[in-house]
């Protein structure tokens, strides 16, 4: 027969359940923050890459000029594809050897040449790469295209195509003469030169996605990304970048889209409903388009002390960009 024993003392039992919830807890506790602290710090850089917005009076902080209708086609953000033709051949055009500041980086010949705005911006990317790679074998082999010389590269092209027996159906890598971005003088393409002296078309690879990742602080997208080839009409390249400009580039490549995607949303956003955003520096911006009107000139409104770009879409209207902060 078993006889049950009397637990007189029952503190030592309850300092032992104590115990084990308090381990229980604290376990919970530090995974629980665990788990939460990583979605935290992530919403955490998300809010902070919000652009703080400064609201501006459109009847106290704005003045109304006009704009000549001839200047839709000229600016940084003009769309040329198979759609749009280029309506001026090259503006403030630079030699690429002439005008870096350095030689970090080359060019194919002293026929590349690139706008102006382009030459400063690109002399301080490829300059910045090789600070941060030691690499100069980064080359610039292509800016301005005359139309002429489209013409040629179009005609090799077909040539290559008929050879190879391709299908027409299939997308390009050749514009059609006269409506190719490389006439604007924005547009450039990237080789490396191999130590054996070869060269290769920049693939954003290794410590060559470094220009990938970082072109929009200097205004350049990648124009023809591997998945709008639908939108663009143009094959997948991974070494033709363009010049769009600071906050446009940002933009376009953080929402992931392209250069026809960007122009036909701005169409919505006039300034009654302007689209805000961020450079990915110090500065926000405040965005609008403005339809052209019909005649020689287009009314608009622009910020009395604010510093602003206007610039052509190269179809139907202006886009008014207005820094913020």
């Amino acid at each position: 027969m078993l006889h049950k024993k009397k637990i007189k003392n029952h503190y030592p039992i309850l300092v032992s359940l104590v115990f084990f919830i308090y381990v229980s807890a604290t376990a919970f506790i530090l995974i629980f923050s665990a788990s939460i602290g990583s979605v935290l710090a992530s919403e955490k850089n998300l809010i902070g890459s919000l652009p703080y917005v400064t609201t501006l009076d459109v009847q106290e902080d704005f003045v109304k000029i006009d704009v000549d209708n001839n200047r839709i086609y000229y600016g940084p953000l003009v769309l040329v594809n198979n759609y749009y033709s280029c309506k001026f051949d090259g503006e403030e055009l630079q030699v690429v050897l002439e005008n870096r500041s350095s030689q970090k980086y080359g060019a194919a010949d002293y026929n590349v040449r690139v706008n102006k705005v382009v030459m400063e911006n690109l002399d301080k990317m490829l300059s910045d790469f090789y600070d941060v790679t030691g690499k100069k074998n980064l080359y610039v082999v292509s800016g301005y295209r005359s139309k002429t010389l489209q013409a040629e590269l179009y005609s090799e092209d077909a040539a290559k195509k008929a050879e190879d027996d391709r299908d027409s159906a299939r997308e390009e890598l050749v514009a059609i003469p006269g409506y190719s971005e490389h006439q604007t003088g924005y547009a450039v393409d990237f080789s490396v030169i191999e130590k054996d002296g070869t060269m290769r078309e920049l693939d954003n690879e290794g410590e060559y996605a470094w220009i990938l990742n970082n072109c929009t602080k200097y205004g350049f997208i990648l124009r023809y990304p591997k998945d709008k080839v639908e939108k663009t009409q143009i094959g997948y390249e991974t070494w033709h970048y363009r010049y769009v400009g600071v906050p446009h580039a940002a933009y376009i490549m953080q929402n992931k889209l392209c250069l026809e995607e960007y122009i036909e949303l701005l169409k919505k956003h006039t300034l009654s409903n302007p689209l805000h955003m961020a450079d990915g520096s110090s500065a926000n911006w405040t965005v609008y388009y403005v339809p052209a009107q019909s005649g020689d000139k287009t009314s608009m409104r622009v910020p009395r002390a604010s510093e602003y770009q206007i610039c052509g879409n190269n179809c139907d209207g202006f886009v008014v960009a207005v820094k913020t902060v």
